[in-house]
């Protein structure tokens, strides 16, 4: 039998054609870009090294960040002054509104019984909680079978941003973190149970849950992301199994409705903060406004906590920002543009569902206000969804979409690290001047006294400031 030679291969009087050369630069650049999954087969440990090799280029001078933002000082004051952290899950947790995060208390308040005034292990623990959190995206994304080039990618883009970064360095907002901490581990067991076909754990759900509206008010998405799980968003496992879970959900909801009612009475529900409608007109308090312009606010501040993730152009209180700031953050609000409307691409996987119930439930719970901070769920929502998409995962990682990650990568690891130094600078201004004292006069039943001149002692190097000048 006579074979015919492969295509392609040199016969003899034959002549092989030349290969195809480029058109342009352009193809030449996405020929170079292109991302074979058999190329792409990154080590986990070398993922998971590059991302902590991020983080710690950014947030390393936050662990010596000083106990300087009254919000902080607010909140210690409250922990110290119990003699029993039990009781701290019987009341506000000191901002003198309806803030019932027990679990923030708990730990500001064995921080300082063990290292005292010392602001490093409140800010080291808010760095590892973030970069925990980071793990677990690249470990849901790694399970879900997403290229590691893609993971890389992903995960680098969650590192620092317009809204993670403050919550990270923010001793205050530390709940957001275990928060988001919650809500992950839950993502992560769905879709593990999903990649075996299987239910999910009423037990994983119960311990997240609690742990989540114990943490903080927006904690209420895990139960409910739980609930939509049980209702046909995870797609395994018996009628009987989803009806274990509805019931451990809906349990956790009621068990902690009824006891913000307990303590805040019917206040519970929320409370006011200031803004903007139509992102133009500012206000001070949603409760001051026209019944009709408060539903509104509501609304308006759903559409823009959603909104804002894909187009991070409003400021902390979601109005438009001005030109400067606009042309300042286009490194940041272009490409992340481009890589929301890549990520919105069909086909979905189980991740892209998970991810924009995310995103859509961290909206709905923070009806009340816009800020940066409370976009780092949502965030990490659209990092796993640009991860996952097909712009990503696809054999050829195309110009455009390599060109906006890069940028969106670059701008967010920028932002954050002079953020940081920003802050670091802001704290160390404080305590050089002494503004700390007329900082404790502003909140005198709020910030504890001993607690300041402790801080002062330690940290400006000088003796305690008479009465008469702490006064003024």
């Amino acid at each position: 039998m006579h074979l015919a030679p492969p295509r392609g291969a040199v016969t003899s009087g034959t002549v092989p054609p030349a290969p195809r050369m480029p058109r342009g630069w352009a193809d030449t650049i996405v020929r170079t870009l292109e991302l074979r999954t058999a190329a792409s087969a990154l080590p986990a440990y070398l993922v998971f090294s590059v991302v902590l090799a991020l983080h710690v280029a950014v947030f390393a001078n936050a662990i010596s960040y000083l106990p300087a933002e009254a919000d902080d000082l607010r909140l210690i004051s409250a922990a110290v002054r119990v003699d029993n952290p039990l009781e701290l899950l019987t009341r506000d947790a000191g901002l003198k509104n309806p803030v019932y995060r027990p679990l923030l208390s708990m730990s500001l308040w064995a921080v300082h019984e063990v290292f005292g005034v010392r602001s490093w292990p409140n800010q080291l623990l808010g760095l590892l909680l973030h970069f925990v959190n980071l793990c677990l995206l690249v470990w849901i994304l790694l399970r879900s079978g997403v290229p590691r080039l893609a993971v890389l990618g992903g995960s680098a883009l969650a590192v620092s941003s317009i809204y993670t970064v403050s919550p990270v360095v923010w001793v205050a907002d530390r709940a957001t973190l275990m928060t988001a901490f919650c809500m992950l581990l839950l993502v992560a067991h769905a879709i593990d149970r999903g990649a075996q076909q299987r239910e999910l754990s009423a037990t994983l759900v119960a311990i997240a849950s609690a742990t989540a509206v114990l943490s903080k008010e927006s904690g209420v998405i895990v139960p409910v992301l739980a609930l939509l799980c049980a209702a046909g968003l995870h797609r395994h496992g018996t009628r009987a199994a989803r009806l274990r879970v509805a019931f451990t959900a809906t349990g956790i909801l009621a068990g902690y409705g009824a006891v913000r009612l307990a303590i805040f009475g019917w206040g519970a529900l929320g409370y006011d903060e200031s803004g903007y409608l139509l992102a133009t007109w500012h206000y001070d308090s949603a409760a001051h406004l026209a019944r009709g312009w408060h539903a509104w606010a509501a609304v308006e501040n759903v559409l823009k906590n959603m909104a804002a993730v894909a187009l991070p152009i409003f400021d902390n209180e979601g109005g438009f920002l001005d030109r400067i700031a606009l042309i300042k953050l286009a490194p940041i609000w272009i490409p992340t543009a481009v890589l929301a409307a890549t990520a919105l691409r069909r086909p979905w996987t189980s991740v892209h569902r998970l991810a924009f119930a995310l995103i859509v439930l961290n909206a709905v719970v923070h009806y009340a206000a816009f800020r940066h901070r409370v976009e780092y769920i949502a965030w990490f929502g659209l990092c796993l969804c640009v991860a996952a998409s097909s712009g990503l995962t696809t054999g050829r990682l195309r110009l455009a979409t390599a060109a906006a990650l890069f940028c969106a990568v670059l701008g967010g690891l920028a932002y954050g690290t002079a953020f940081v130094a920003d802050g670091w600078l802001y704290r160390h201004h404080m305590l050089r001047d002494l503004h700390l004292a007329p900082l404790q006069n502003r909140y005198p039943r709020d910030i504890d006294r001993a607690l300041v001149e402790r801080i002062l002692r330690r940290y400006a190097d000088q003796p305690v400031m008479p009465a008469a000048v702490r006064r003024r």
